[in-house]
């Protein structure tokens, strides 16, 4: 029997409270609202998961105008960041995760606020809501990786830095934040030895030639535990 790897979903729950300005102001008590959460990993660390995201609110409401005219169904945009932090004894720096769902996990409180009076109408010039969200996450299950390496010189190259670029797909994907670490075989130099994978997993580094011969550049790693490798090899710029 082969024990199955464990993989929890962990959560993570934050309070956002926010003070919408109504403008035009409301008709008392005509203040109704509906909200979706969006959420994403921001960074992470050693046992941490970072989140950030962003509650979406609409408001609706029977606007009144400076004369007195009623406008029924006015709305109002608002947009609530909030982040939180999540617990994981398995995360490490370039582990990938994934959210697996976000909402709103309760409404601890919605209120007009602030009122006064417009051409005898009672209206609100504030609404103040909090509400509870819930923020899930579990490792991403690494089914395959592949790493592609570009390295090339000219005549001119000898003991010059040239870049070498290349890219590392997860589960056919490019993931920001992967460290991959490079070593060199043969007359050169790679500098720097360790980079992060940038947005559409690519990454670079410099290699200077010294010396004649073949140069290989490899590249490698692990992503939540499984390793990965390239390598390129080409002939040295240098006689």
């Amino acid at each position: 029997m082969v024990c199955p790897i464990i993989n929890p979903t962990t959560c993570c729950q934050v309070v956002v409270e926010r003070t919408t300005q109504l403008v035009p102001p409301a008709l008392a008590g005509t203040v109704t609202f509906t909200q979706t959460v969006e959420a994403d990993i921001e960074n992470v660390v050693p046992e941490k998961v970072v989140i950030c995201g962003v509650v979406h609110k609409t408001i609706t409401y029977t606007a009144v105008l400076e004369n007195g005219t009623l406008v029924p169904g006015f709305q109002v945009f608002d947009d609530i960041p909030f982040q939180c932090v999540i617990d994981r004894e398995d995360a490490n720096e370039g582990d990938l995760f994934e959210v697996t769902g976000a909402a709103i996990l309760g409404q601890v409180s919605a209120q007009e606020q602030n009122f006064g009076f417009i051409d005898g109408l009672r209206v609100a010039f504030k609404f103040k809501e909090k509400e509870i969200i819930k923020v899930c996450v579990r490792r991403l299950p690494v089914t395959g990786t592949e790493v592609g390496i570009g390295l090339g010189f000219t005549s001119a190259d000898c003991n010059v830095p040239v870049v070498a670029s290349g890219s590392l797909l997860v589960n056919g994907a490019g993931f920001a934040g992967i460290p991959v670490t490079f070593t060199i075989e043969g007359a050169a130099t790679v500098s720097p030895t360790t980079v992060f994978t940038e947005a559409g997993g690519f990454f670079h580094t410099n290699v200077t030639a010294f010396g004649p011969g073949n140069i290989t550049l490899i590249a490698a790693g692990t992503v939540n535990g499984v390793p990965f490798f390239g390598e390129v090899t080409t002939m040295s710029p240098c006689p």
